[in-house]
């Protein structure tokens, strides 16, 4: 079984998109088994396709990361008002 995920991130402006991404360039880098993350900017939006391959818990892996990455967004976000 596989399953793809694609999370966009649309801002205002591309310098938060900009932000955004390399907050969370980190995260993406280093992934459980079976997973790929890959991210790209694009404008003033950050598209993030996650790829699952097999695995018993694959839902909910998937639910795990995408929850994992917008609570991240959600803190970069709120820093990023706090600094503005």
């Amino acid at each position: 079984m596989r399953i793809i995920s694609l999370l966009i991130l649309n801002y205002d402006e591309p310098k938060k998109a900009k932000a955004v991404f390399y907050a969370l360039k980190p995260d993406n880098v280093l992934t459980k088994k079976n997973m790929v993350i890959k991210d790209s900017l694009e404008g003033s939006s950050v598209k993030i396709v996650i790829e699952i391959k097999d695995g018993i818990e694959i839902i909910g892996t998937l639910y795990s990361t995408l929850n994992e990455i917008l609570a991240h967004t959600k803190s970069i976000e709120n820093l990023l008002k706090k600094i503005k």
